[in-house]
C-alpha cells in the first residue's frame, strides 16, 4: 500500500529582490549596495558553500512518507508541485545555502526556497541571447551561460548582468554549466570544429579558457561525491565519470547506461546523492542509476518534459528531496520526498584551467620556429608577413633580442624549421624547401645552402630536424589534405618516407629511437602524432596521441613539437588555440596551454626565467607569432640528436636545476643513496636514486672554491671533490657537507685536474689532464698527502676503477695523430705496467675533451661514454668485444653503475646511469653493482710495458710479452711515433693481396730500426720459447742523454709473429701499448 504524502501548498510567487537572507519571507527588501565580486571573492563563496550545511539539524524527526523507493513511483502523482515558474525552465541547480536556482530560456534566473519563495536574480530583457543554465556564486548571486557560451554574473547589479567571459573561440551550443571550488566553470557544449561535443573549461575570472575533454556527446554534468569528479550524461555513451590524471589529462570511465535524452531537448540533467546514485532527466522520465547494483531504470514519469534536477533540503525539513522542473512553456517546480543526502553541490577541482603562460615579450617577427641554443638561449626564426626574413636570439633570462642572420646575410625565405648541430651550427628550413646553414663568427654570420630543392619536391616546408649522421628529416605540406615526411641524405638526395594528410611537424624520438610526425587528417579534432615507418610508408599509431585540432592552412606555423626528458611530447594545435602534451606512461593527452589567439607557432624547452617560481627550473616556451610565452615547471628537454643505429637514451632518473650550473662529473654516493654531481657553477648536487628531485648539497658558502671538475665517494661515506687547480675537498653529510681541505697541491704539481677515483684501500688517484690535446697527462696516487707518479698517459680525460683487479683504466682523448683509446694501468706490479684495452687487438674509442665517463659493472665489464658520438660503449671483460650499449644522447659526459629503480634495474638490482646535459638517464643491466676493491690483484695482459720509463740502463724497463699460440716463432716489436690514423694494411706487402688485416700504426722508419736492432730497439726482434715467452727477455734501455730526455715523444708499440706459411708471412698481429720518451 502506497503511503500518503503530506500535502504541500502551492505558494504565490513572491518577488524577494536581493535579500541576503536565504529564507526571508519578506516580499520586498531593500537591496544592499553591491559591486561585481572579483574572482577571489567568488571562489571563496564556492568553497564556503561547498558543504551541504543548510539542512535540518541532525536527529530531526523524519516523516515516514519521505522514505520511499523507486518502485513506489509510477507517475508524477507523488511529486508535489511547489512553485509555478514564469517561463520555460531549462536548468535547475542548488545554491550554496541549499535553495534552488532555476534558469528559464527567456532570461529568468530565480532562487527558490523549499517553501516556494522566489527571489528573482535576472529578468527577461537582461540578456540579449537565450539563457541555458546557471550556478550559484553565493547568496543572491549566480553565474549564467547564454546560448553563445558567454558567462555573466547576475544578482549583484540589478538588471545589469556583469560579463565574466565573452566566448568567441571555443563554445557552441552549450547545454549545461557546473562550477568547482575554485570558482572555475565547466561547460557541456559543442566545439567550434566538426560538430564535436566536449566539456569546456573557463576560469572564474574568464581570463583563461580551454577545452578539457573533447569526446562523445555530453549533455549535462554534476559533481560526483564518490570520486570528486564530474558525472556526465552523454547521448551516445550513457553516464560517464570524468576525472583527470596527474598530468591533467581527462580520464573517462563508463558508469552505466542511460538514454532517451537529447541535446536539442536540453534534457539529460543529472543529480546525485551522497552514495553516488544518479538521477537523469530523460524526456518525460527521470531515470535512476543505482551505483551499487550497476542498474538503470525509470524512476518516475512526468506529464511534461523534465528539464532539470537537483537535490536540496526537503520542504518537510527532513533530509534532501529530489527537485524537478518540468513542463513546456510555463514550467513547474516539483518535489519528490526521498529523505536522501545530496552530493556536494560544488565539485572538487579536477584540474586548473590552463592559460597561455606568462607573456614575456613581443618582437617584430612572425615566428614559425623556435629552438634552444647550446647556452640555453632561444633562437626564433620567421618573417614579417612574407618579408624581412630573420633568425634572432632571445637571451634568457634577460630577454634581450639580437639578430643572428637575415635576408641581407643570405637567408632566402621564411624560416619554418631549425636544428642545431653539436658544434652550434644552425640548420634552417625555409618555406620553399631550401635548407640553410648559419655559422656564427662573432661578426657577420656565414650563411650557406646545403639544399636548394631543385626539383620542387618540398612544396611548403613546415618543420625539420637532423640526425646524428647529418641526414635531415623534413615535414612538407604538399597541398590541401596532403603532405609528406621526407629525408635529405648528406649527399643531397631527397626522398619521401611517408605520405600524410597535411603534415605539420616532425620530431626525433630519442627514446624509441624513431622518427615521429603529425598530420591533420582532414577534419577537426582528428589530428594525430605517429611513428614514421619507412618500410610500409605509413604513419603508425602512437597509442592515445589522437584528437588534435591541427590547422590545414599553409601560412599557419602550428604542429611544432618538442619532447622533454620524460618522453612527454608537446604539440601546438592552432584550431583549438592550445598546446597539448602526451604522456607515454599513461598514453593520454592533456592541455598545458590554451588561449593562443595568434596561434602557437613554435615550442621549445629551456631554463626558466625565474628559478624561484619554477618547480623544475625549466619552462616550455611558446611562440605565438610575435609574442613569447613561458609555462614554468616542465621537465628539461630530451636530447635532440637522433641515432637510429643505437639503442635509446633510457629512463630519466632526475636532473640538476640549471640555476645550479651544468653538471660535469658524477659518482655513486652509497652512503647517501644518491648520485653526487659537481657543476660548472661551483655546486655539489645530490640526485636520489629513487627519482626524487635533486637537492643542493654544497656550494661556495660550504667552502668549495675554483672550477670543480671531479667527485668521488670515499669508503667512509664522505665525498671528495676536486677542482682544476688540484685542490681536493672532503665533505661529510654529518657536517652538512661543509668542505674541509684534503689536499692543497702546495708544490703546484697539478696543472689541470680532470678526474679522481678512490679505492677501498684509501688510495686516491688523480688524473692531471693535458692542457694541449697532443700533450701528456699524468696519473698520480695521493697517499698521506703526498703525490706519487703512477703513469704517463696521452691526453687522459677520465679514470675508471676496475672492481676485479683494482687496476686503473684511463680514457684517452683523440690527438692530432691518434684516435681515442683506453689505457689499462696494472697496479699490482711495481712499478705499474700499462697496455691498451682491449688487450687482444687495437681498439679505437671516440673520446673527446668532454668525455669524462668510464666505469665498470660488478663483473668488470667496462662502459665508456662518448660525448662525440652520443653513445655509451660496453666492453665485455672475457670477450673483449666492444658493443654499443646505449645512445641517442647529445653529449654524454659521465656515467656510473649504482642500484637501480624497480622495473628498470636488472635482475641483480643494478643500473647504468648516464649524465647527458642536465639529466641523468638510467639503463638496467644484468650485472651487479661493483664493489670497490680493498686490494690489487695481479691480472696480467699478454703485452705490457712500464707505465713510466726511466732513462739509463735500468733493469726494471722490461717489456712483458706472451703468446702461447705463437710458441717457437720469431716476433718483432714495432714502435711508432706517427700515430694510428692510417693503419698499415698487410695486403700492401703484396704476397697476399686479400689479407684484410692491418697493423694499428702508420708505417714508420722506427720499424726498420727495430728489425735492425738499432739502439734502443736491439731486443725488439726475438723468438718465443715453447711456452710462448721470449727466449731473451725484452729490455728497453734508453740512454740517459739530454737529446733523448728532452724528446717528449709519445710512442705506440705493437707486435707481430713471423711465419713463412701465413699470409704475408705474418701469423699474429698482437695487441698494443704505449710509452713516453721524456720526463
Amino acid at each position: 500500500m502506497r503511503p500518503t504524502l503530506p500535502t504541500v501548498l502551492l505558494r504565490p510567487v513572491n518577488v524577494r529582490k536581493h535579500c541576503a537572507a536565504s529564507r526571508c519571507d519578506e516580499t520586498e527588501c531593500a537591496p544592499p549596495p553591491r559591486v561585481a565580486p572579483d574572482r577571489a571573492e567568488r571562489s571563496a563563496r564556492c568553497i564556503e558553500g561547498s558543504p551541504t550545511s543548510a539542512r535540518s539539524a541532525p536527529g530531526a524527526p523524519l516523516i515516514a512518507a519521505v522514505f520511499v523507493t523507486a518502485s513506489l513511483f509510477a507517475s508524477a502523482a507523488n511529486a508535489q508541485t511547489v512553485a509555478a515558474l514564469p517561463g520555460q525552465a531549462v536548468d535547475l541547480s542548488r545554491t550554496a545555502s541549499g535553495d534552488l536556482l532555476v534558469t528559464t530560456e527567456n532570461g529568468h534566473v530565480i532562487e527558490v526556497t523549499s517553501l516556494g519563495v522566489q527571489t528573482v536574480l535576472a529578468n527577461p530583457g537582461d540578456f540579449a541571447r537565450p539563457t541555458i543554465a546557471s550556478v550559484s556564486l553565493g547568496p543572491g548571486s549566480a553565474a549564467v551561460i547564454d546560448d553563445t557560451g558567454s558567462i555573466y554574473e547576475v544578482g549583484t547589479v540589478p538588471g545589469v548582468p556583469q560579463l565574466i567571459y565573452s566566448d568567441v573561440y571555443i563554445i557552441r551550443e552549450p547545454t549545461d554549466l557546473s562550477i568547482d571550488a575554485n570558482g572555475d566553470f565547466w561547460i557541456a557544449c559543442k566545439t567550434i570544429s566538426n560538430n564535436t561535443r566536449c566539456v569546456a573549461h573557463v576560469s572564474s575570472d574568464g581570463q583563461r579558457w580551454s577545452y578539457f575533454s573533447v569526446d562523445r556527446s555530453p549533455a549535462a554534468s554534476a559533481p560526483d561525491a564518490l570520486s570528486g569528479g564530474l558525472v556526465l550524461s552523454d547521448t551516445g555513451a550513457g553516464l560517464i565519470l570524468l576525472t583527470a590524471d596527474d598530468d591533467g589529462a581527462p580520464v573517462r570511465e563508463a558508469i552505466g547506461p542511460a538514454s532517451g535524452f537529447q541535446i536539442g531537448r536540453r534534457d539529460g540533467d543529472v543529480a546525485l546523492t551522497s552514495n553516488g546514485d544518479i538521477y537523469v532527466a530523460s524526456n518525460f522520465d527521470v531515470l535512476l542509476h543505482d551505483r551499487m547494483a550497476g542498474t538503470t531504470g525509470t524512476f518516475m514519469t512526468f506529464p511534461g518534459p523534465v528539464r532539470g534536477l537537483a537535490f536540496a533540503p526537503a520542504s518537510t525539513g527532513g533530509g534532501d528531496s529530489l527537485w524537478v522542473v518540468e513542463g513546456n512553456g510555463l514550467s513547474n517546480l516539483r518535489e519528490v520526498l526521498l529523505g536522501a543526502t545530496a552530493a556536494n553541490d560544488v565539485m572538487t577541482p579536477i584540474w586548473p584551467v590552463p592559460g597561455t603562460g606568462t607573456q614575456l615579450t613581443t618582437y617584430g617577427l612572425n615566428v614559425n620556429s623556435i629552438v634552444t641554443d647550446r647556452d640555453g638561449h632561444l633562437l626564433v626564426g620567421g618573417d614579417v608577413f612574407g618579408s624581412v626574413v630573420k633568425i634572432d636570439r632571445i637571451t634568457l633570462p634577460g630577454l634581450v633580442t639580437t639578430n643572428v642572420a637575415d635576408g641581407a646575410d643570405g637567408l632566402t625565405s621564411r624560416i619554418e624549421g631549425m636544428h642545431l648541430d653539436r658544434d652550434g651550427t644552425i640548420h634552417a628550413l625555409t618555406r620553399f624547401g631550401a635548407i640553410h646553414t648559419v655559422t656564427e663568427t662573432g661578426g657577420a654570420p656565414i650563411v650557406g645552402m646545403t639544399y636548394t630543392d631543385p626539383f620542387d619536391q618540398i612544396v611548403v616546408g613546415k618543420d625539420m630536424f637532423m640526425d646524428r649522421v647529418g641526414d635531415a628529416y623534413v615535414a612538407a605540406r604538399q597541398g590541401w589534405s596532403f603532405g609528406i615526411v621526407g629525408r635529405l641524405t648528406a649527399p643531397g638526395q631527397f626522398s619521401s618516407l611517408v605520405a600524410l594528410q597535411d603534415t605539420r611537424g616532425v620530431l626525433p624520438d630519442v627514446f624509441g629511437p624513431r622518427v615521429l610526425a603529425n598530420e591533420w587528417n582532414s577534419t577537426g579534432f582528428e589530428g594525430t602524432v605517429g611513428v614514421v615507418d619507412e618500410q610500409s610508408g605509413l604513419l603508425l599509431d602512437l597509442p592515445g596521441f589522437t584528437g588534435l585540432n591541427l590547422s590545414n592552412q599553409e601560412n599557419v606555423g602550428d604542429g611544432d613539437m618538442v619532447m622533454d626528458a620524460t618522453g612527454r611530447i608537446y604539440v601546438g594545435c592552432e584550431d583549438e588555440f592550445a598546446v597539448r602534451v602526451w604522456n607515454p606512461q599513461t598514453e593520454r593527452v592533456s592541455r598545458i596551454g590554451s588561449g593562443y589567439l595568434n596561434r602557437a607557432s613554435g615550442l621549445t624547452i629551456s631554463r626558466s626565467t625565474n628559478p624561484l617560481t619554477s618547480s623544475t627550473g625549466f619552462s616550455l616556451y611558446v611562440s605565438q607569432w610575435n609574442r613569447l610565452h613561458e609555462i614554468e615547471g616542465v621537465p628539461p628537454p630530451a636530447p635532440r640528436m637522433l641515432d637510429l643505429d643505437a639503442p635509446g637514451a633510457g629512463k630519466v632518473l632526475g636532473w640538476v636545476r640549471p640555476e645550479w650550473g651544468r653538471p660535469v662529473a658524477l659518482c655513486y654516493d652509497q652512503a647517501g643513496a644518491q648520485l653526487a654531481a659537481v657543476t660548472d657553477d661551483l655546486k655539489l648536487v645530490g640526485l636520489p636514486l629513487d627519482g626524487s628531485p635533486a637537492s643542493l648539497l654544497a656550494d661556495a658558502t660550504s667552502g668549495l672554491t675554483g672550477d670543480l671538475t671531479a667527485v668521488a665517494a670515499d669508503p667512509s661515506g664522505e665525498l671528495l671533490v676536486g677542482n682544476s687547480d688540484g685542490l681536493i675537498y672532503r665533505l661529510s653529510p654529518l657536517s652538512g657537507y661543509m668542505a674541509s681541505l684534503e689536499f692543497a697541491d702546495g708544490a703546484d704539481e697539478i696543472a689541470n685536474l680532470v678526474d679522481l677515483v678512490n679505492d677501498a684501500g684509501a688510495g686516491t688517484f688523480l688524473l692531471d689532464g693535458a692542457t694541449d690535446p697532443d700533450g701528456v697527462s699524468r696519473l698520480y696516487e695521493l697517499s698521506n698527502g703526498v703525490l706519487e707518479p703512477v703513469a704517463i698517459t696521452f691526453n687522459g680525460r677520465a679514470l675508471g676503477l676496475d672492481p676485479v683487479s683494482g687496476d686503473i683504466f684511463v680514457a684517452q682523448g683523440a690527438t692530432s695523430t691518434s684516435p681515442g683509446e683506453v689505457l689499462r694501468v696494472h697496479m699490482a706490479p711495481s712499478p705499474a705496467l700499462v697496455n691498451h684495452w682491449p688487450s687482444n687487438r687495437y681498439t679505437a674509442f671516440d673520446v673527446d675533451d668532454l668525455s669524462r665517463g668510464i666505469t665498470f659493472d660488478g663483473d668488470g665489464n667496462l662502459l665508456l661514454a662518448s660525448a662525440q658520438t652520443g653513445r655509451v660503449t660496453s666492453v665485455d671483460r672475457a670477450l673483449q668485444s666492444p658493443q654499443v650499449f646505449a645512445g641517442n644522447y647529445d653529449e654524454p659526459t659521465d656515467l656510473v653503475v649504482a642500484p637501480g629503480r624497480v622495473g628498470i634495474a636488472g635482475l641483480l638490482g643494478a643500473s647504468v646511469f648516464v649524465l647527458d646535459g642536465y639529466c641523468v638517464y638510467e639503463h638496467g643491466i644484468d650485472a651487479a653493482v661493483p664493489v670497490v676493491p680493498f686490494s690489487r690483484t695481479l691480472d696480467p695482459d699478454p703485452f705490457m710495458v712500464p707505465a713510466i720509463y726511466q732513462f739509463g740502463q735500468v733493469p726494471g724497463n722490461s717489456i712483458t710479452l706472451e703468446s702461447p699460440t705463437d710458441a717457437g716463432l720469431p716476433f718483432l716489436l714495432l714502435p711508432g711515433s706517427l700515430g694510428q690514423l692510417n693503419p698499415f694494411a698487410l695486403a700492401s706487402l703484396g704476397n697476399d693481396p686479400g689479407d684484410p688485416r692491418v697493423i694499428a700504426q702508420d708505417f714508420d722508419q722506427l720499424w726498420i730500426d727495430a728489425a735492425s736492432g738499432t739502439v734502443p730497439f736491439q731486443a725488439f726482434l726475438g723468438v718465443f720459447d715453447g711456452a710462448g715467452v721470449p727466449i731473451v727477455p725484452i729490455q728497453f734501455n734508453v740512454p740517459n742523454q739530454p737529446a733523448l730526455v728532452g724528446l717528449d715523444l709519445p710512442l705506440d708499440l705493437t707486435w707481430v709473429s713471423l711465419d713463412a706459411l701465413s699470409p704475408n708471412s705474418i701469423r699474429t698481429v698482437g695487441g698494443t701499448t704505449q710509452f713516453f720518451l721524456g720526463l
